[in-house]
Formats: C-alpha cells, structure tokens, sequence
C-alpha cells in the first residue's frame, strides 16, 4: 500500500476505470484514498478526444474534483531524455504516454496505470492494476 503523502498521478486507463466504476476502478480509488488525485492536461484531451457528447458533463464534473498539472518546459526535458532512451533501447511506447512520464519525473508524482507499455520506463514510480 502506498503511503497516504503519495502524490498520485492517474493516466487515462486509469481515469477511465474509475469513471466506469469498474473492480479496478474501485482498487484505485482505495489506493488513492484521503490523498487528492490528480491527472495532467494530457488526459484532458486524451478523454475528451474518446467520450461521447452525453459522457463529456460526466468528465467535467470530475475535472473539477482533480488537480491537473501542465506541462511544463521541465516536463518537456523530462519527457524528451525518455523518449531517446526508449527509442535507442528500442522499447518506444505512445508519444502521449511518455510525455505523462515526463510530467511524473518532473514533479515525483506515483502514476496510477492500467497500461503496461509504462514499464518499459525505468525509475518510473507506478502502480498498474
């Protein structure tokens, strides 16, 4: 169990699941208990992107419940030292997915995921459900 002070960050897999109110969802939301949740702006648009018009009021209630971190120049450097490596050790994931590394590294955030391709990332601080 993750330590109460965590600052954890959700990808959209992970928004997602909770969203739905799925057994995973549920996981997470006990992981994230008494801590508040954030995601990145990469999120926003990653959900706003796939959810229907009727769902959207749904995602807007709960962007109000997070906080959502930018991303930054920091974040930018963060995300582009990753993307050299992964592309040079030829394990290159989702643009998407290694810019909200990026955002990770930059602010010590623990990613809450139910996406594997993040641990091909190392010195990533997860959880995948």
């Amino acid at each position: 169990m993750l330590k109460k002070d965590t600052m954890h960050c959700l990808d959209t897999s992970a928004v997602l699941e909770m969203l739905y109110e799925t057994e995973k969802g549920k996981e997470i939301e006990s992981i994230t208990k008494g801590g508040q949740i954030r995601i990145t702006s990469l999120t926003i648009q990653e959900l706003l992107i796939g959810m229907k018009e009727k769902e959207v009021k749904m995602l807007e209630a709960f962007f109000g419940e997070v906080l959502v971190t930018d991303f930054s120049k920091e974040c930018a450097t963060h995300s582009a030292v990753l993307e050299r490596y992964l592309r040079k050790s030829g394990k290159l994931i989702n643009k998407v997915d290694i810019l909200i590394a990026g955002i990770c590294f930059n602010h010590n955030y623990h990613l809450i995921t139910c996406d594997r391709d993040f641990e091909k990332i190392k010195g990533l601080r997860i959880t995948i459900l």
